[in-house]
This record gives structure tokens, sequence and C-alpha cells, in this order.
């Protein structure tokens, strides 16, 4: 299950298995991902857009969509 998001250096494609945690970030209105490395990756998109990008690719993963 792969989602791609802009991030200031461009486009970045993450594995939403390795997200653990999504917050707001204090830079502007973007969003702050920490994925189970302990790395974290800033995105765009507002903290509400990263949250339903997400949820929508799990459930069609969890619907039998494709991974």
């Amino acid at each position: 299950m792969f989602i791609e998001f802009e991030t200031a250096s461009g486009r970045t494609t993450l594995n939403v298995r390795q997200i653990v945690q999504v917050t707001k970030s204090k830079i502007g209105d973007h969003t702050l991902l920490i994925l189970a490395n302990g790395k974290e990756v800033e995105v765009n998109p507002p903290y509400e857009e990263v949250c339903d990008s997400i949820e929508r690719v799990v459930q069609d993963y969890m619907e039998g969509g494709a991974d």
C-alpha cells in the first residue's frame, strides 16, 4: 500500500504501513509523517487532506483493491 505526497524537494512515495504517526507541522499548513524507522517526512498537503488520503488507501486495500 503506497501513497504519494508532494514535499519541499519534490514528490515522494511512502509505504502506508510504515507511517506510525501523522501530526500537523509547526511550519505553515504542512503535515509531518513519522515513520516506523524513526524518520520524519514533512509533506505539503494540510493535515486533514493527508489523513483523508491515507484513509482512502487503507479502505481501498481492505475492500480488496490494488496494493
